[in-house]
C-alpha cells in the first residue's frame, strides 16, 4: 500500500482536515480501499470523524467498538509499546490485527484511532532509531490480517510535535504532504523540516507543499499569499538542489470555508469537493 503522511511542525495548518478529506475522497469517489491512522495524541481526527451527524454526540457504534478495543488493549499505543520492548520484531506481539484493532468508518474507509495515553509515551526514554521499523511492521501485519481489506492507501495524520512515531511514519512514507498557511512561518517551517529530515531519513520520501486555509481574491490566490508561497518555493528549490524531491503546488490551494470541520462528517460542498479532488489527482501524480 502507498503511505501518505500529512506533516507540518507548526500546529493549526489544517493537517487533520486535509488528511481525512483526501482519504475520504479516495475511498468514496474513486472506490479505493483506504486506511487512516490518527498518530496525533490530541485525537482531533478520531474525535471529529466519530460523532453523529445529527446530534453531534459520540457515535454509539464507535463508542461500543472503542470500549472493546480499550478493554482488550487493541490500540496503536499497545502495539507501539510491544514493539519498543522488542525492537525489530514483528508487530503486534500480544494480539492479532483484526476488526477490534481497526474500525470500519464507512464503506472502503477505515480508521486506526489514536488514544489519550499516546501523549505520555513520549515521556518514556525511547530511542527513535530503534522504533523506525514500527509503522512498516504494523502495516505489514495489517496487510496480512484475515478479514481486513487489502488497503491501497494509508493516510497518516501526524502531530505537530515531531516524535518517535512520526519518525517511523516518515521513514516508510511514499509521500509527505505539507499544508502551509500563507504567513511568515511557512518557509521557515518547511526549511526546518526538510533540513532536519534529510540526514535522518534515508531514503527520503517525496514531498508536496500547498497553501491551505486562505481566503481567495476573485477566485485566485491573493497577492500576499503568492509572496509567501514564493518564499516556500525558494526554500524547496534550494533543498531540491541537494537531493530532496519536493513539489510546490502553485496553482492549487484549499480556500477558507466556514464549517469545514463539519464537512469531515457531512457532505462536502461542491467547490470544496472539487478542490480536494484536484489535490488528490496531484497527489496521485506525485506518487507516480
Amino acid at each position: 500500500m502507498k503511505v501518505i503522511a500529512t506533516l507540518n511542525f507548526k500546529g493549526g495548518v489544517g493537517k487533520t482536515t486535509v488528511t481525512w478529506l483526501l482519504a475520504r475522497y479516495a475511498a468514496q469517489k474513486e472506490g479505493k480501499k483506504v486506511l487512516v491512522i490518527d498518530a496525533d495524541p490530541q485525537m482531533s481526527l478520531t474525535t471529529a470523524v466519530t460523532i453523529e451527524q445529527e446530534s453531534g454526540l459520540p457515535d454509539v457504534r464507535f463508542d461500543d467498538w472503542q470500549k472493546e478495543s480499550l478493554r482488550d488493549e487493541k490500540t496503536i499505543l499497545r502495539a507501539l509499546k510491544d514493539y519498543a520492548a522488542n525492537p525489530g520484531k514483528a508487530v503486534p506481539s500480544g494480539f492479532n490485527v483484526d476488526s477490534h484493532f481497526i474500525y470500519q468508518r464507512a464503506g472502503n474507509l477505515y480508521l486506526l484511532p489514536s488514544v489519550e495515553e499516546l501523549y505520555w509515551f513520549g515521556l518514556e526514554p525511547v530511542d527513535a532509531q530503534s522504533l523506525r521499523g514500527f509503522v512498516p511492521s504494523l502495516l505489514h501485519a495489517v496487510d496480512e490480517a484475515p478479514g481486513l481489506p487489502k488497503f491501497e492507501y494509508c493516510f497518516v495524520d501526524c502531530p505537530p510535535a515531531f516524535n518517535a512515531l512520526s519518525f517511523s511514519v516518515v521513514c516508510c512514507a511514499d509521500l509527505v504532504v505539507i499544508p502551509v498557511n500563507a504567513d511568515v512561518f511557512a518557509s521557515k517551517g518547511v526549511r526546518i523540516m526538510l533540513r532536519g529530515l534529510k540526514p535522518r531519513v534515508k531514503p527520503l520520501p517525496k514531498f508536496c507543499v500547498f497553501v491551505n486555509d486562505v481566503r481567495p481574491y476573485r477566485g485566485n490566490l491573493p497577492a500576499f499569499a503568492r509572496r509567501y508561497l514564493d518564499d516556500v518555493a525558494y526554500v524547496c528549490q534550494v533543498e531540491g538542489d541537494v537531493g530532496v524531491q519536493v513539489e510546490v503546488l502553485r496553482d492549487l490551494f484549499i480556500p477558507t470555508r466556514a464549517g469545514i470541520r463539519d464537512a469531515m462528517i457531512h457532505t462536502l460542498p461542491a467547490d470544496l469537493e472539487k478542490c480536494f479532488g484536484d489535490l488528490w489527482q496531484r497527489v496521485k501524480k506525485t506518487l507516480g
